[in-house]
């Protein structure tokens, strides 16, 4: 199946995609799905033992472990039609560029090099809670980002993700802690459940002005 990402405002294809299996997401969210899916846990996971303890601590991530190896797991599909022209690239301040208006730096935008038009996609990770306590203004902070990244001029990238990582529990409580919005960008946050090891997308709208989250 042929796909493609469309500039809205002028209706030209900017990349070319192909997949076999969709599932029910375009061909970018099933890739990052996929590649979250495909991290070895053996790679991110924390040491249990804290010193002076005798006892083991439970199984601990970070968002940064986990952020180190979704790009090489995305960076696996490269050889594939369907993306090996999309860059993924980490920690990208955007105002060598001379862009005074872009103040913030994701963990890793998509986009094609050389083509100003072609900033596809700029994705941030965050825990659902930190040293056990709520990490939801951590996630709305990062949400406020995404949001300028898409609107910001000069960037306009035209879609923004959210990886949340937690348990089950700790993830329903952030679904929880974060208030309805009736407006906004369309963002895409994407629930990874550590103890399953699935990813649950839901397309959300956010806007800085008003703090809230509307899952549709």
């Amino acid at each position: 199946m042929a796909l493609g990402i469309i500039d809205q405002s002028t209706g030209i294809t900017l990349l070319k995609l192909r997949c076999d299996v969709m599932e029910s997401y375009d061909i970018l969210t099933h890739k990052i799905k996929k590649a979250l899916e495909n991290i070895d846990k053996n790679y991110i996971k924390i040491s249990q033992r804290i010193y002076g303890q005798e006892y083991l601590n439970p199984l601990y991530f970070q968002e940064k472990q986990f952020a180190y190896e979704f790009y090489h797991q995305y960076r696996k599909f490269y050889h594939e039609n369907s993306i090996k022209d999309l860059a993924l690239q980490a920690e990208v301040n955007k105002r060598y560029k001379n862009n005074p208006d872009c103040q913030r730096i994701p963990d890793f935008i998509l986009h094609i090099f050389d083509s100003s038009d072609n900033d596809i996609a700029v994705i941030g990770f965050q825990r659902a809670l930190v040293n056990g306590h709520s990490n939801a203004p951590g996630i709305k902070r990062d949400l406020d980002n995404l949001v300028e990244f898409k609107r910001t001029s000069k960037l306009r990238h035209k879609k923004g993700f959210e990886v949340v990582i937690g348990t089950a529990d700790e993830i329903n409580s952030q679904k929880e802690e974060i208030d309805s919005m009736d407006r906004g960008e369309e963002l895409l946050v994407m629930w990874f459940d550590t103890g399953a090891w699935k990813v649950e997308v839901d397309e959300i709208l956010w806007d800085k002005s008003i703090q809230g989250l509307r899952t549709r």
